[in-house]
């Protein structure tokens, strides 16, 4: 009498690699403007396809403009697509769509009592209304909530599509180690090797602690199922 069969080594090896896939589980990061800032400005009729003129805020998400229209993800579009640009972002507007008002600095921290859309939607097909007024933009991919406020909009073809804002930048910035604080080691790390980053960053962002986007080791249900699998197959001996 014979058990079940036994699977080549290579089957087996493939079903344990499969079943020890990850999930990917991003925190949610507040970029508060009480923390620090950085002034964007794309000037009229600028190459939105430079780098020069993209506010790359992360690899999934560079905010730019073409010679007319509005905004823009130059990561995953190559001009603006009505109700869907900027893609992977939501808006809000204090005041606008039926959000409470609110200043600048204080929406990213509390970006639950918000209703977001897209950024069209958020400021009813008038961006000029939007200068002056405090926002927060959701890069969704990233699950980033970062404050937000444009100074300035070109209205009209003539205009060259001029815009400008001022947002909250990155609190990990000074983070020069890369292991999730802002601390001694990162100055150490400066002292030694300047060109790592900006002393004024570190000492603006001493203390902060922020944990960044990581992989969780959650195995999914399949891959549980393949892995339970595999180790039934391996166990499994002829009488």
């Amino acid at each position: 009498m014979y058990s079940l069969p036994i699977l080549p080594r290579t089957m087996l090896a493939l079903l344990c690699i499969m079943a020890l896939r990850v999930v990917p589980c991003f925190a949610t990061q507040i970029w508060d403007a009480d923390d620090g800032t950085l002034a964007f400005v794309k000037p009229a009729f600028a190459d939105p396809t430079l780098p020069a003129n993209q506010d790359a805020i992360t690899q999934n998400v560079a905010i730019t403009r073409g010679v007319t229209k509005g905004i823009y993800n130059a990561v995953s579009e190559a001009f603006y697509t009505n109700t869907l640009s900027p893609a992977d972002t939501e808006w809000a507007f204090s005041g606008l769509n039926l959000n409470p008002a609110f200043s600048f600095g204080a929406g990213a921290s509390s970006h639950g009592s918000l209703t977001f859309a897209d950024w069209e939607t958020s400021h009813s097909v008038n961006p000029l209304q939007t200068v002056g007024l405090p926002a927060v933009v959701h890069l969704v991919t990233d699950d980033i909530y970062i404050d937000i406020q444009f100074d300035s909009w070109g209205r009209g073809p003539v205009s060259g599509a001029f815009f400008s804002y001022v947002r909250a930048s990155d609190p990990l910035a000074a983070d020069f180690d890369g292991d999730g604080d802002v601390d001694g080691s990162d100055f150490l790390l400066w002292q030694r090797d300047p060109s790592v980053g900006s002393l004024a960053s570190w000492e603006e962002n001493f203390g902060t602690v922020l944990p960044a986007a990581v992989a969780v080791s959650t195995p999914e249900p399949s891959s549980l199922l393949m892995a339970s699998l595999a180790g039934l197959l391996f166990c499994t001996r002829r009488r």
